[in-house]
């Protein structure tokens, strides 16, 4: 069924199958959970990004990397290989990383003020 979104509230087929699959199974579900707390564990805002951001950038390529490193089919060359390829590379792994990080809180630092209050002698 496709909506507005694309694919069940997705932005396409594969970004929602992807994320399917995730979840699917108890111990990949507890590996994704287990690099979205090292993303947010790492994450740092700076000037150009929040937390947040950071985080879901990390995980989204973390995610993409387990998913490529376990395609059984990448070091094939068929047409079955071409396919599953493409696939993979027409989701949105950001799409996943936020989907799977807005279940944990992640406090954003505050903006450390660049100007000195003058100290008390």
């Amino acid at each position: 069924m496709t909506d507005e979104k694309g694919y069940n509230g997705w932005s396409n087929y594969e970004t929602w199958n992807i994320n399917l699959w995730l979840t699917n199974d108890q111990g990949t579900e507890a590996y994704i959970n287990d690099l979205a707390q090292t993303a947010i564990d790492n994450a740092e805002a700076d000037k150009y990004n929040t937390k947040k951001e950071d985080a879901t950038t990390a995980l989204s390529e973390s995610i993409q990397q387990y998913i490529e490193e376990n395609n059984p089919l990448a070091e094939d060359s068929s047409l079955y290989s071409d396919l599953l390829t493409t696939a993979i590379q027409e989701a949105d792994f950001y799409e996943i990383a936020e989907a799977w990080l807005s279940e944990f809180d992640i406090e954003e630092d505050e903006e450390e003020d660049d100007t000195e209050e003058p100290k008390d002698k």
